[in-house]
């Protein structure tokens, strides 16, 4: 989701739809596999996450939970904020008593204010060669900003994907969620004509040529 290669590893433009449904599997996936393509108009690097409840597009959701300020998950998000009261009506990013961070938009260099929270996503889940099954996993934490940091992003694009190790980086919420390896691999191409993948979980991490994972 990024044009240039030295963020390349920190961040991936998300685009958030909701067309997949949900599918429980008693067997715990072993890696969770990624659709990728380039957007032609900014040459940023999408993807898509499944996420809410139930899975529509809107910020009605019965999954959404506000991080608390003192909380574990907020120390360990190495946060130094907290949003004590919203004077605004409650709605997603604005909650009282909530941990606050600061989320930042590498393309337009500009952070500001946003509320870290937890939400319920759906992944597709691979054993290295073929495409799987959707799995759930509750309490996925991400930073709640304001729609001016969407500024710069591509068309329809909801957000960024930290790829860092740290507490809340999308590989570390992976593996604690799902118990797989950290560590994920990425397939990328210069055409806005092919879809490519990222890997997160164990290998081997198999891509053939012709494979659909767009849907």
């Amino acid at each position: 989701m990024v044009s240039k290669i030295n963020s390349l590893s920190f961040f991936v433009s998300l685009l958030l739809l909701f067309s997949h449904s949900t599918a429980k599997t008693p067997l715990r996936p072993r890696a969770f596999l990624f659709p990728v393509t380039k957007d032609e108009a900014t040459k940023q690097y999408v993807t898509v996450i499944n996420q809410r409840t139930p899975l529509v597009p809107g910020y009605v959701s019965s999954s959404y939970k506000p991080v608390p300020c003192g909380s574990v998950t907020c120390k360990r998000s190495l946060s130094g904020a907290c949003v004590e009261s919203c004077f605004d009506p409650l709605s997603p990013g604005c909650n009282n008593n909530t941990c606050s961070h600061i989320p930042y938009n590498p393309f337009i260099r500009t952070s500001n204010g946003g509320e870290l929270a937890q939400h319920i996503v759906s992944l597709q889940s691979t054993n290295g060669s073929n495409p799987g099954k959707f799995v759930s996993a509750n309490g996925v934490v991400f930073d709640c900003a304001p729609t001016s940091l969407l500024e710069g992003l591509a068309k329809r694009v909801k957000g960024t994907i930290g790829l860092g190790n740290g507490y809340v980086g999308f590989p570390t919420q992976l593996a604690k969620a799902f118990c797989v390896p950290r560590k994920f691999a990425i397939c990328f191409s210069s055409s806005t004509n092919s879809h490519r993948v990222m890997f997160f979980g164990d290998s081997p991490y198999v891509f053939l040529p012709g494979m659909d994972v767009s849907k």
